[in-house]
């Protein structure tokens, strides 16, 4: 896995393009899910980097 995606503050989690698959997803922001359950997709990681 190599593709590494910053996910933007305004990332709708309830679309996740399919392309998002396979990948590295690097979080920055804070984001409220609002109570939505979100299923991710195969071979994903999550990297956090946020900083309060």
């Amino acid at each position: 896995m190599s593709n590494l995606i910053e996910i933007p503050e305004n990332f709708d989690f309830s679309n996740i393009p399919p392309n998002y698959e396979n990948s590295i997803w690097e979080i920055r922001f804070l984001h409220d899910l609002k109570g939505i359950l979100i299923s991710l997709l195969v071979h994903l990681q999550l990297l956090f980097r946020v900083v309060f």
